[in-house]
């Protein structure tokens, strides 16, 4: 899970390496795919639909 945005993860390696990685690009609607991106669901380990994915960010330092 990414800390701050819910269209990225973490994806670790061999328990030293941390990749950021983007979810599949969608094509933007206000229903389905607010941002453009699915959202990542950690309880699945799936990138799905913003309203099935369960993400939950902390918010960005300004």
């Amino acid at each position: 899970m990414h800390p701050t945005d819910c269209t990225k993860f973490m994806s670790c390696v061999a328990g030293r390496y941390a990749y950021e990685r983007n979810c599949a690009a969608c094509d933007p609607d206000p229903a389905d795919c607010p941002t453009g991106r699915l959202h990542y669901d950690l309880n699945s380990d799936a990138c799905l639909w913003s309203y099935e994915a369960s993400c939950v960010t902390e918010q960005a330092p300004r």
